[in-house]
């Protein structure tokens, strides 16, 4: 009798899980045959493997924020170590220091020089709109930073057409209720142009477009643009980008000012 009952429940899961992956192939309109099921798995293996992630990096670069018809513009430097650990520094045209964001892995800091305010908070419940004016958490900065879109997990992955994109669009998502993301391949499907990512509305929180430069086969990161749909928008410029640099956890710890 109580193995009826599993064999039962294990068959529902089953239905309930196909049934989900269905819904969101409907809503996406998207196909969800085995073969391009898997088809959009090695197309993301592919990319993803061919632009791997450096495990820990510098920058420095021009980056300019619009909002609300007011441009801001400066000078910003940022360096990460592994998928949590990041610092960013946002000078003024002239160099000089105006905001300090870093996280360690547990927790966020912020840091306005100006006022000399400082704000300590769990890394779950952070995300850089203080710094940049667009809701992106520390650990999506990272990979966008590196040149590759966050990748959600997922349980659902597929091919859709764009009527804007030359290239393939592959589509990921976890659960019908969750948001999910589309990442926009170049026409060879050989490298990551775009990503969208959305909240479980459907609404966008923001799309990233990618430029590039090859320097000794490797594709550098070159151009970050970054808008969330509501009108604000982030360009940044990287003058130079140093991969594999060895960086002290120490440099990921704001501390309170003096005094």
């Amino acid at each position: 009798m109580k193995i009826g009952r599993s064999l039962i429940l294990v068959w529902l899961v089953i239905i309930g899980l196909t049934g989900c992956s269905r819904m969101i192939a409907s809503v996406h309109k998207a196909p969800y045959d085995a073969q391009t099921r898997e088809h959009a798995r090695q197309l993301l293996d592919f990319v993803l493997n061919k632009n791997p992630a450096p495990e820990t990096f510098k920058g420095i670069g021009n980056i300019k924020i619009m909002k609300d018809n007011q441009v801001e513009s400066g000078r910003i430097a940022w360096m990460a170590s592994g998928s949590d650990k990041l610092r960013i520094e946002l000078l003024s045209p002239y160099g000089q220091p105006l905001a300090g964001f870093s996280s360690d892995g547990k927790y966020v800091y912020i840091l306005v020089y100006s006022d000399q305010s400082f704000y300590k908070k769990a890394l779950s419940k952070s995300n850089l709109k203080q710094i940049i004016s667009i809701s992106v958490r520390p650990q999506e900065i990272i990979s966008l930073l590196s040149g590759r879109p966050p990748v959600m997990e997922f349980s659902f992955i597929s091919l859709i057409e764009s009527k804007t994109a030359s290239g393939p669009v592959l589509v990921l998502q976890k659960k019908w209720w969750k948001g999910y993301q589309k990442i926009y391949l170049d026409e060879s499907a050989d490298h990551i142009r775009a990503v969208e990512i959305f909240d479980g509305s459907g609404e966008l929180k923001y799309k990233a477009d990618f430029s590039y430069k090859i320097k000794n086969e490797d594709r550098i990161p070159d151009r970050l643009d970054i808008s969330d749909g509501q009108g604000t928008r982030v360009q940044l410029v990287v003058n130079r980008h140093w991969p594999e640099v060895e960086i002290s956890p120490s440099a990921f710890v704001l501390t309170p000012p003096e005094g």
